[in-house]
């Protein structure tokens, strides 16, 4: 099991929502795209320190869990969001 899919499964078995944010070229990773796992929960949303990087969107995307469910970014999202996995 690849680091990302056992801290999806860790934050489910927590009862926390896990969501895949990913992001093309922000300020701390210029050269590529990464995936942040962001926890959600009763009185609890954030980043987790677990991401997935590449230089490719499809390599970010084939780090990711499977049987995820992708969801486009908003117009009002941050420019650098590319989409979000649930």
């Amino acid at each position: 099991m690849n680091p990302a899919t056992e801290a999806h499964h860790l934050t489910l078995r927590a009862g926390l929502q896990p969501i895949w944010t990913i992001y093309e070229r922000p300020t701390d990773y210029p050269n590529g795209f990464i995936a942040r796992l962001f926890v959600h929960g009763p009185g609890i949303f954030g980043p987790s320190l677990e991401t997935v990087k590449g230089a490719k969107l499809q390599e970010v995307r084939d780090g990711l869990p499977e049987g995820l469910f992708c969801m486009p970014r908003f117009p009002e999202d941050d420019p650098k969001i590319v989409e979000v996995w649930i």
